[in-house]
């Protein structure tokens, strides 16, 4: 219909009532078919549905703890040095643990308060002699302690400034250091030399000794 339209346009014929009629018809169906084009290319080209999440992570850091005895810091009973005599040997047995969620290893140290009898210069400090061995407590005495492992230097002298007995303190893995896993613990004995040298000038002396176990992570470092 629409294609004899256009052949009587061009023939040059007026244009009819009728032929006006259909001019208005074809002019509208060519909107509306531009117009559905148009909004079909807006649906199709437009905006892209979009969707967004996020990973919330939540992380837990691990801690090292360490404890002697069930002590942070372990000072030696003063009982250990009731009535020592020259010549005596008195042995202290410790256990030492890793209760913290990380592996660790770690060093000892030690020093000694010489009490208010303390001669100026004969100090207990400057002559008790100390040794650390790995052994079981129920080794840890003078028939026990030669079946262990000697991890101090032998017979040390812990002095009134901080004293190294095994192990490095220092950040990072040092020679002597002991490793203990998490949840782990291991026995260690102490024994404590009163030197058959020592005078009457030590007679009534004190001091107070304190043994200090530094841990770091082994994870990492």
């Amino acid at each position: 219909m629409d294609d004899d339209l256009l052949q009587e346009m061009e023939a040059g014929n007026g244009p009819t009532p009728t032929d006006r009629a259909r001019r208005r018809r074809l002019a509208t169906t060519v909107a509306i078919c531009g117009l559905a084009f148009i909004g079909f290319g807006q649906l199709s080209t437009g905006a892209f549905f979009t969707d967004q999440a996020d990973a919330n992570l939540t992380y837990t850091a691990g801690d090292v703890k360490i404890m002697a005895d069930g002590q942070s810091t372990y000072q030696i009973p003063a009982g250990t040095f009731a009535k020592m005599a020259p010549g005596d040997v008195s042995f202290v047995p410790l256990t030492i643990s890793s209760t913290g969620a990380l592996d660790l290893r770690y060093a000892m140290t030690g020093v000694t308060v010489d009490g208010p009898n303390a001669p100026t210069n004969n100090p207990l400090s400057a002559i008790l002699q100390y040794n650390v061995y790995s052994v079981p407590l129920a080794n840890c005495n003078a028939a026990g302690v030669g079946g262990g492992t000697l991890l101090s230097t032998g017979n040390a002298l812990i002095g009134t400034s901080e004293t190294p007995l095994f192990g490095d303190k220092a950040t990072g893995a040092q020679a002597g250091d002991r490793p203990l896993s998490a949840g782990a613990s291991e026995p260690l004995c102490v024994s404590i030399t009163f030197p058959s040298a020592a005078d009457n000038s030590y007679a009534l002396d004190t001091a107070a000794v304190t043994m200090t176990f530094y841990a770091e992570q082994t994870a990492n470092n």
